[in-house]
Protein backbone atom coordinates (compact mmCIF):
# COMPACT_ATOMS: atom_id res chain seq x y z
CA UNK A 1 0.00 0.00 0.00
CA UNK A 2 1.40 3.02 -1.01
CA UNK A 3 -0.72 5.67 1.36
CA UNK A 4 0.32 6.19 4.53
CA UNK A 5 -2.64 8.42 5.34
CA UNK A 6 -5.85 8.13 4.03
CA UNK A 7 -8.75 11.12 4.68
CA UNK A 8 -12.40 9.98 3.90
CA UNK A 9 -14.94 12.60 4.69
CA UNK A 10 -13.44 13.59 8.44
CA UNK A 11 -15.99 16.02 9.81
CA UNK A 12 -15.70 16.92 13.75
CA UNK A 13 -17.48 19.18 15.92
CA UNK A 14 -17.29 20.78 19.36
CA UNK A 15 -20.85 21.31 20.53
CA UNK A 16 -22.60 22.48 17.72
CA UNK A 17 -19.57 23.83 16.19
CA UNK A 18 -18.07 22.48 13.25
CA UNK A 19 -14.40 22.41 13.54
CA UNK A 20 -13.75 20.44 10.59
CA UNK A 21 -15.64 19.68 7.81
CA UNK A 22 -15.93 16.98 5.31
CA UNK A 23 -12.01 16.63 4.53
CA UNK A 24 -11.24 14.29 2.17
CA UNK A 25 -7.31 13.94 1.31
CA UNK A 26 -3.90 11.18 1.34
CA UNK A 27 -0.63 11.11 1.98
CA UNK A 28 1.73 8.53 -0.17
CA UNK A 29 5.07 6.94 1.91
CA UNK A 30 8.07 8.64 2.21
CA UNK A 31 5.90 12.37 1.62
CA UNK A 32 6.28 15.53 3.37
CA UNK A 33 2.62 16.84 3.62
CA UNK A 34 2.03 20.67 5.08
CA UNK A 35 -1.01 21.42 6.56
CA UNK A 36 -1.11 25.40 6.65
CA UNK A 37 -3.70 27.55 8.17
CA UNK A 38 -4.06 29.79 10.46
CA UNK A 39 -4.71 29.27 14.35
CA UNK A 40 -8.08 27.85 15.32
CA UNK A 41 -8.25 26.74 11.69
CA UNK A 42 -8.52 23.12 12.79
CA UNK A 43 -5.00 21.81 12.06
CA UNK A 44 -4.32 20.16 15.67
CA UNK A 45 -7.59 18.54 15.96
CA UNK A 46 -6.96 16.53 12.76
CA UNK A 47 -3.84 15.49 14.17
CA UNK A 48 -5.66 14.37 17.37
CA UNK A 49 -8.08 12.42 15.23
CA UNK A 50 -5.50 10.84 13.22
CA UNK A 51 -3.02 9.83 15.83
CA UNK A 52 -6.37 8.02 17.82
CA UNK A 53 -6.66 10.98 20.75
CA UNK A 54 -9.82 11.75 19.29
CA UNK A 55 -12.84 10.34 17.43
CA UNK A 56 -13.80 12.22 14.57
CA UNK A 57 -17.45 13.05 14.71
CA UNK A 58 -18.35 11.24 11.07
CA UNK A 59 -15.95 10.00 8.22
CA UNK A 60 -12.93 7.86 8.37
CA UNK A 61 -9.20 7.35 8.40
CA UNK A 62 -6.64 5.35 7.92
CA UNK A 63 -3.02 5.43 9.30
CA UNK A 64 -0.11 2.62 7.32
CA UNK A 65 -3.84 1.08 6.74
CA UNK A 66 -5.52 0.72 10.07
CA UNK A 67 -7.94 2.98 11.60
CA UNK A 68 -6.43 5.30 14.63
CA UNK A 69 -8.63 3.98 17.56
CA UNK A 70 -8.23 0.41 16.51
CA UNK A 71 -4.19 0.58 16.36
CA UNK A 72 -2.50 -1.33 19.02
CA UNK A 73 0.84 -0.73 20.63
CA UNK A 74 2.98 -2.09 18.25
CA UNK A 75 1.37 0.18 15.46
CA UNK A 76 1.89 3.08 17.70
CA UNK A 77 5.65 2.20 17.72
CA UNK A 78 6.22 3.39 14.06
CA UNK A 79 4.66 6.13 14.84
CA UNK A 80 6.25 9.69 16.26
CA UNK A 81 4.25 12.65 17.55
CA UNK A 82 5.69 15.98 18.45
CA UNK A 83 2.75 18.59 19.87
CA UNK A 84 3.04 22.02 21.55
CA UNK A 85 3.02 19.86 24.99
CA UNK A 86 5.89 17.07 24.65
CA UNK A 87 4.78 15.06 27.20
CA UNK A 88 8.52 14.96 28.92
CA UNK A 89 8.57 14.97 32.72
CA UNK A 90 9.96 18.00 33.74
CA UNK A 91 12.06 15.85 37.24
CA UNK A 92 14.29 13.82 34.85
CA UNK A 93 17.01 14.98 32.12
CA UNK A 94 16.16 15.35 28.82
CA UNK A 95 18.36 11.95 28.35
CA UNK A 96 16.54 9.81 31.33
CA UNK A 97 13.05 10.75 29.71
CA UNK A 98 14.43 9.09 25.93
CA UNK A 99 15.77 6.48 28.04
CA UNK A 100 12.22 5.99 29.51
CA UNK A 101 10.31 5.93 26.64
CA UNK A 102 12.67 3.71 25.04
CA UNK A 103 12.48 1.07 27.50
CA UNK A 104 8.48 1.48 27.37
CA UNK A 105 9.05 0.55 23.62
CA UNK A 106 11.03 -2.71 24.61
CA UNK A 107 14.24 -1.33 23.20
CA UNK A 108 17.56 -1.16 24.81
CA UNK A 109 19.33 2.47 25.36
CA UNK A 110 19.81 2.70 21.23
CA UNK A 111 20.91 6.06 19.61
CA UNK A 112 20.02 8.44 22.21
CA UNK A 113 23.00 10.34 22.41
CA UNK A 114 23.35 10.99 18.44
CA UNK A 115 19.47 12.06 18.37
CA UNK A 116 20.18 14.00 21.53
CA UNK A 117 23.21 15.80 19.51
CA UNK A 118 20.93 16.58 16.44
CA UNK A 119 18.08 18.25 17.67
CA UNK A 120 17.10 17.32 21.70
CA UNK A 121 13.61 18.95 20.90
CA UNK A 122 12.17 16.48 18.70
CA UNK A 123 14.38 13.48 20.35
CA UNK A 124 11.75 11.47 21.25
CA UNK A 125 9.51 12.07 18.49
CA UNK A 126 12.09 10.41 16.02
CA UNK A 127 14.13 8.36 18.80
CA UNK A 128 11.60 5.20 17.91
CA UNK A 129 12.81 5.63 13.74
CA UNK A 130 8.73 5.94 12.90
CA UNK A 131 7.17 5.37 9.89
CA UNK A 132 5.11 8.36 10.43
CA UNK A 133 5.77 11.59 11.97
CA UNK A 134 3.70 14.01 13.37
CA UNK A 135 5.13 17.71 14.00
CA UNK A 136 2.71 20.19 14.99
CA UNK A 137 4.42 23.97 14.28
CA UNK A 138 7.71 22.63 14.86
CA UNK A 139 9.48 25.88 14.39
CA UNK A 140 6.92 28.00 16.08
CA UNK A 141 8.85 30.94 17.77
CA UNK A 142 12.47 29.39 17.52
CA UNK A 143 15.40 31.30 16.64
CA UNK A 144 16.87 31.08 12.60
CA UNK A 145 19.70 28.71 13.58
CA UNK A 146 17.51 26.28 15.60
CA UNK A 147 15.05 26.48 12.57
CA UNK A 148 18.03 25.35 10.16
CA UNK A 149 18.96 22.79 12.30
CA UNK A 150 15.05 21.41 12.59
CA UNK A 151 14.87 21.56 8.41
CA UNK A 152 17.77 19.65 7.90
CA UNK A 153 16.39 17.10 10.40
CA UNK A 154 13.00 16.83 8.82
CA UNK A 155 14.43 15.98 5.43
CA UNK A 156 17.20 13.43 6.72
CA UNK A 157 13.50 12.01 8.48
CA UNK A 158 12.41 11.91 4.77
CA UNK A 159 15.46 10.07 3.19
CA UNK A 160 15.23 7.23 5.68
CA UNK A 161 11.60 7.00 4.18
CA UNK A 162 10.11 8.25 7.09
CA UNK A 163 6.59 9.94 6.12
CA UNK A 164 5.81 13.68 7.90
CA UNK A 165 2.72 15.10 8.70
CA UNK A 166 3.67 18.75 9.20
CA UNK A 167 1.44 22.06 10.56
CA UNK A 168 2.95 25.04 9.96
CA UNK A 169 1.70 28.87 9.68
CA UNK A 170 5.10 29.52 7.07
CA UNK A 171 4.46 28.83 3.61
CA UNK A 172 8.44 29.62 3.36
CA UNK A 173 8.81 26.62 4.98
CA UNK A 174 6.25 24.75 3.48
CA UNK A 175 7.30 25.49 0.24
CA UNK A 176 10.84 24.44 1.20
CA UNK A 177 10.13 21.41 2.89
CA UNK A 178 6.85 19.80 1.63
CA UNK A 179 6.02 17.92 -1.92
CA UNK A 180 2.12 18.80 -1.11
CA UNK A 181 0.31 20.24 1.12
CA UNK A 182 -3.48 21.53 2.17
CA UNK A 183 -4.79 25.27 3.01
CA UNK A 184 -7.30 24.85 5.74
CA UNK A 185 -10.14 27.45 6.46
CA UNK A 186 -12.58 27.11 8.90
CA UNK A 187 -12.14 23.81 8.83
CA UNK A 188 -12.05 23.34 5.14
CA UNK A 189 -9.47 22.46 2.60
CA UNK A 190 -9.59 25.37 0.52
CA UNK A 191 -6.52 24.90 -1.81
CA UNK A 192 -4.75 21.22 -2.14
CA UNK A 193 -1.18 20.61 -4.56
CA UNK A 194 2.00 21.52 -4.67
CA UNK A 195 3.31 24.54 -2.83
CA UNK A 196 4.89 25.97 -6.02
CA UNK A 197 1.81 25.90 -8.01
CA UNK A 198 -0.61 27.12 -5.34
CA UNK A 199 2.49 30.07 -4.53
CA UNK A 200 1.74 30.96 -8.06
CA UNK A 201 -2.01 30.67 -8.48
CA UNK A 202 -2.26 33.14 -5.75
CA UNK A 203 0.70 35.43 -6.77
CA UNK A 204 -1.67 38.32 -8.59
CA UNK A 205 0.82 41.45 -7.96
CA UNK A 206 2.71 39.50 -10.57
CA UNK A 207 5.88 40.77 -8.31
CA UNK A 208 8.78 39.06 -6.99
CA UNK A 209 10.22 40.64 -3.17
CA UNK A 210 14.06 40.31 -2.62
CA UNK A 211 15.34 41.41 0.96
CA UNK A 212 18.98 41.24 0.54
CA UNK A 213 21.39 40.70 3.53
CA UNK A 214 22.12 44.57 3.71
CA UNK A 215 18.20 45.12 4.54
CA UNK A 216 17.65 46.57 0.74
CA UNK A 217 14.19 45.13 -0.51
CA UNK A 218 13.97 44.93 -4.62
CA UNK A 219 10.59 44.67 -6.03
CA UNK A 220 10.76 43.19 -9.64
CA UNK A 221 7.52 42.66 -12.15
CA UNK A 222 7.45 39.20 -12.69
CA UNK A 223 6.87 39.83 -16.50
CA UNK A 224 8.89 39.13 -19.91
CA UNK A 225 9.89 42.77 -19.26
CA UNK A 226 11.11 42.48 -16.27
CA UNK A 227 13.36 38.89 -17.07
CA UNK A 228 14.96 41.02 -20.07
CA UNK A 229 16.72 42.58 -17.64
CA UNK A 230 19.56 40.07 -17.13
CA UNK A 231 20.72 40.58 -20.71
CA UNK A 232 22.21 43.40 -21.81
CA UNK A 233 21.17 43.94 -25.56
CA UNK A 234 23.65 46.72 -26.52
CA UNK A 235 26.38 43.89 -26.09
CA UNK A 236 24.76 41.64 -29.08
CA UNK A 237 26.50 43.96 -31.29
CA UNK A 238 29.77 42.63 -30.80
CA UNK A 239 28.37 39.20 -32.07
CA UNK A 240 27.70 40.20 -35.25
CA UNK A 241 29.91 43.38 -36.07
CA UNK A 242 33.32 41.53 -37.02
CA UNK A 243 31.59 38.26 -39.11
CA UNK A 244 29.97 41.36 -41.44
CA UNK A 245 33.39 43.29 -41.14
CA UNK A 246 35.00 39.92 -42.30
CA UNK A 247 32.52 39.90 -45.36
CA UNK A 248 32.78 43.77 -46.54
CA UNK A 249 36.10 43.67 -46.37
CA UNK A 250 37.33 40.50 -47.99
CA UNK A 251 35.11 41.09 -51.01
CA UNK A 252 35.45 44.89 -51.09
CA UNK A 253 39.43 44.81 -50.30
CA UNK A 254 42.08 43.12 -52.91
CA UNK A 255 45.42 44.25 -52.67
CA UNK A 256 48.24 42.72 -54.47
CA UNK A 257 50.41 40.46 -52.23
CA UNK A 258 48.37 39.94 -49.41
CA UNK A 259 48.03 36.79 -47.46
CA UNK A 260 45.13 34.37 -47.93
CA UNK A 261 42.38 34.96 -45.80
CA UNK A 262 44.32 37.91 -44.34
CA UNK A 263 40.81 39.93 -43.15
CA UNK A 264 39.26 37.03 -42.17
CA UNK A 265 42.06 35.19 -39.70
CA UNK A 266 42.68 39.01 -38.21
CA UNK A 267 39.14 39.91 -37.30
CA UNK A 268 38.42 36.55 -36.30
CA UNK A 269 41.06 36.48 -33.54
CA UNK A 270 39.89 40.17 -32.81
CA UNK A 271 36.85 38.66 -32.31
CA UNK A 272 37.85 36.07 -30.20
CA UNK A 273 39.52 38.29 -27.76
CA UNK A 274 36.87 41.04 -27.54
CA UNK A 275 33.40 39.56 -27.77
CA UNK A 276 33.39 36.73 -25.37
CA UNK A 277 35.09 38.48 -23.08
CA UNK A 278 33.22 41.88 -22.70
CA UNK A 279 30.05 40.20 -22.73
CA UNK A 280 30.40 37.62 -20.16
CA UNK A 281 31.82 40.75 -17.55
CA UNK A 282 29.04 43.05 -18.92
CA UNK A 283 26.11 39.78 -17.92
CA UNK A 284 27.52 38.87 -15.06
CA UNK A 285 28.71 42.61 -13.24
CA UNK A 286 24.90 43.78 -14.63
CA UNK A 287 23.28 40.75 -12.61
CA UNK A 288 25.61 41.29 -9.58
CA UNK A 289 24.78 45.15 -9.43
CA UNK A 290 21.03 44.60 -10.00
CA UNK A 291 20.44 41.74 -8.00
CA UNK A 292 18.78 39.68 -10.74
CA UNK A 293 21.02 36.77 -9.36
CA UNK A 294 18.57 36.94 -6.48
CA UNK A 295 15.91 35.78 -9.06
CA UNK A 296 17.61 32.79 -10.35
CA UNK A 297 18.56 31.65 -7.28
CA UNK A 298 14.91 31.53 -5.75
CA UNK A 299 14.71 29.57 -8.81
CA UNK A 300 16.55 27.04 -7.51
CA UNK A 301 19.63 27.89 -9.82
CA UNK A 302 23.03 27.12 -8.94
CA UNK A 303 25.51 29.75 -9.30
CA UNK A 304 27.94 26.70 -11.41
CA UNK A 305 24.80 26.18 -13.43
CA UNK A 306 23.99 30.04 -14.13
CA UNK A 307 27.48 30.25 -15.17
CA UNK A 308 27.41 27.17 -17.91
CA UNK A 309 24.37 28.69 -19.07
CA UNK A 310 25.97 31.71 -19.91
CA UNK A 311 29.15 29.95 -21.20
CA UNK A 312 26.59 28.29 -23.74
CA UNK A 313 24.89 31.10 -24.49
CA UNK A 314 28.07 33.25 -25.76
CA UNK A 315 30.31 30.73 -27.21
CA UNK A 316 27.01 29.20 -29.36
CA UNK A 317 26.35 32.51 -30.77
CA UNK A 318 30.24 33.48 -31.31
CA UNK A 319 31.37 30.12 -32.71
CA UNK A 320 27.89 30.51 -35.35
CA UNK A 321 29.67 34.14 -35.83
CA UNK A 322 32.93 32.61 -36.42
CA UNK A 323 31.33 29.92 -38.65
CA UNK A 324 29.93 32.45 -40.97
CA UNK A 325 33.65 34.10 -40.96
CA UNK A 326 35.23 30.82 -42.00
CA UNK A 327 32.72 30.26 -45.01
CA UNK A 328 33.53 34.37 -45.81
CA UNK A 329 37.10 33.31 -46.11
CA UNK A 330 36.70 30.46 -47.79
CA UNK A 331 37.82 28.11 -45.88
CA UNK A 332 36.42 24.41 -46.36
CA UNK A 333 36.69 20.77 -45.29
CA UNK A 334 39.81 20.08 -42.85
CA UNK A 335 40.68 23.46 -42.81
CA UNK A 336 37.06 24.86 -41.97
CA UNK A 337 36.99 22.31 -39.13
CA UNK A 338 40.66 23.55 -38.10
CA UNK A 339 39.63 27.45 -37.66
CA UNK A 340 36.48 26.52 -36.32
CA UNK A 341 38.82 24.36 -33.57
CA UNK A 342 40.78 27.40 -32.92
CA UNK A 343 38.05 29.88 -32.74
CA UNK A 344 36.54 27.37 -30.05
CA UNK A 345 39.59 27.14 -28.05
CA UNK A 346 39.66 31.42 -28.08
CA UNK A 347 36.02 32.20 -27.21
CA UNK A 348 36.52 29.34 -24.49
CA UNK A 349 39.95 31.20 -22.65
CA UNK A 350 38.22 34.62 -23.52
CA UNK A 351 34.76 33.73 -21.86
CA UNK A 352 36.94 32.57 -19.06
CA UNK A 353 38.52 35.78 -18.09
CA UNK A 354 35.33 37.70 -18.57
CA UNK A 355 33.58 35.55 -16.09
CA UNK A 356 36.02 35.87 -13.52
CA UNK A 357 36.14 39.88 -14.44
CA UNK A 358 32.80 39.63 -13.77
CA UNK A 359 32.32 37.81 -10.69
CA UNK A 360 34.99 40.09 -9.43
CA UNK A 361 33.76 43.20 -10.31
CA UNK A 362 31.67 44.82 -7.48
CA UNK A 363 29.29 46.80 -9.89
CA UNK A 364 29.04 47.44 -13.75
CA UNK A 365 31.68 50.29 -13.50
CA UNK A 366 34.50 48.54 -11.85
CA UNK A 367 34.58 45.06 -13.83
CA UNK A 368 34.13 47.54 -17.22
CA UNK A 369 37.54 49.27 -16.11
CA UNK A 370 39.35 45.90 -16.09
CA UNK A 371 37.69 43.99 -18.80
CA UNK A 372 38.27 46.67 -21.47
CA UNK A 373 42.43 47.30 -21.17
CA UNK A 374 42.92 43.40 -21.18
CA UNK A 375 40.08 43.42 -24.48
CA UNK A 376 42.48 45.81 -26.27
CA UNK A 377 45.44 43.58 -25.38
CA UNK A 378 43.69 40.36 -26.76
CA UNK A 379 42.35 42.13 -29.71
CA UNK A 380 44.81 44.75 -31.21
CA UNK A 381 48.06 43.51 -29.56
CA UNK A 382 47.87 40.80 -32.97
CA UNK A 383 46.87 43.58 -35.08
CA UNK A 384 49.51 45.42 -34.28
CA UNK A 385 52.64 42.59 -33.96
CA UNK A 386 52.04 42.59 -37.31
CA UNK A 387 53.37 46.05 -38.16
CA UNK A 388 56.02 46.59 -34.72
CA UNK A 389 58.39 44.24 -34.51
CA UNK A 390 58.58 44.93 -30.77
CA UNK A 391 55.06 44.73 -30.20
CA UNK A 392 55.55 41.23 -31.60
CA UNK A 393 58.20 40.38 -28.83
CA UNK A 394 55.62 40.89 -26.07
CA UNK A 395 52.35 39.67 -27.90
CA UNK A 396 54.32 35.94 -28.69
CA UNK A 397 52.80 35.16 -24.62
CA UNK A 398 48.98 35.85 -25.10
CA UNK A 399 47.39 33.08 -26.36
CA UNK A 400 44.98 35.33 -29.14
CA UNK A 401 48.94 35.99 -30.90
CA UNK A 402 49.23 32.44 -30.76
CA UNK A 403 45.84 31.32 -32.42
CA UNK A 404 46.45 33.87 -34.83
CA UNK A 405 49.62 32.29 -35.85
CA UNK A 406 47.74 29.07 -35.64
CA UNK A 407 45.65 30.22 -37.83
CA UNK A 408 47.57 31.66 -40.68
CA UNK A 409 49.82 28.22 -41.06
CA UNK A 410 46.66 26.29 -40.32
CA UNK A 411 47.52 23.90 -43.31
CA UNK A 412 50.56 23.12 -41.39
CA UNK A 413 51.63 20.87 -37.86
CA UNK A 414 51.09 23.24 -34.58
CA UNK A 415 54.58 24.14 -32.87
CA UNK A 416 55.65 22.95 -29.87
CA UNK A 417 55.93 26.44 -28.76
CA UNK A 418 52.35 27.18 -29.69
CA UNK A 419 51.56 24.38 -27.93
CA UNK A 420 53.26 25.39 -25.10
CA UNK A 421 52.06 29.65 -24.73
CA UNK A 422 48.62 27.98 -25.31
CA UNK A 423 48.71 25.98 -22.18
CA UNK A 424 50.32 28.06 -20.27
CA UNK A 425 47.71 30.64 -21.14
CA UNK A 426 44.85 28.26 -20.39
CA UNK A 427 45.90 26.84 -17.30
CA UNK A 428 46.82 30.10 -15.93
CA UNK A 429 42.75 31.57 -17.01
CA UNK A 430 41.52 28.20 -15.32
CA UNK A 431 43.38 29.46 -12.09
CA UNK A 432 42.83 32.85 -12.17
CA UNK A 433 38.96 31.96 -12.92
CA UNK A 434 38.77 29.43 -9.99
CA UNK A 435 40.23 31.72 -6.79
CA UNK A 436 38.09 34.39 -7.97
CA UNK A 437 35.02 32.26 -8.13
CA UNK A 438 35.91 30.45 -5.00
CA UNK A 439 37.21 33.94 -3.22
CA UNK A 440 33.88 36.01 -3.91
CA UNK A 441 31.19 33.62 -5.65
CA UNK A 442 28.03 35.01 -7.36
CA UNK A 443 26.35 34.77 -3.92
CA UNK A 444 28.01 38.03 -2.38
Amino acid sequence: MDKAIVIKDISHLFGKTEVLSNLNFSVNKGEIFGLLGPSGAGKTTLIHILTGQLKATRGNCFILGKLPLNMTGEDYKQIGIMMDNFGLYERMSCYDNLKFYQMLDGKKNENIETVLSDVGLFARAILRQPKILFLDEPTSGLDPTTITAIHKMILEEKHKGTMIFLTTHNMYEAEKLCDKIALLNNGQIVEYGKPVNICRQYNHQKKINIYLRNGQNIVLEHTRESSEQIKNKTIFIQFIMFPCLTLIMENAIHISNMPEHFFTNLFAIMYAGMAPLTSATAIIAEEKEKNTLCVLQLCNVKAFEYLIGNAIYIISICMAGSLVMGFTGGYSGITLLKFMLIMFLGHCCSFLLGAAIGVKGKNQMAATSISIPIMMILSFLPMLSIFNETFKKFSKFIFSEQLYIFVNNITESITTETKFILFCNFSLIIIFFLITYKKVSLES
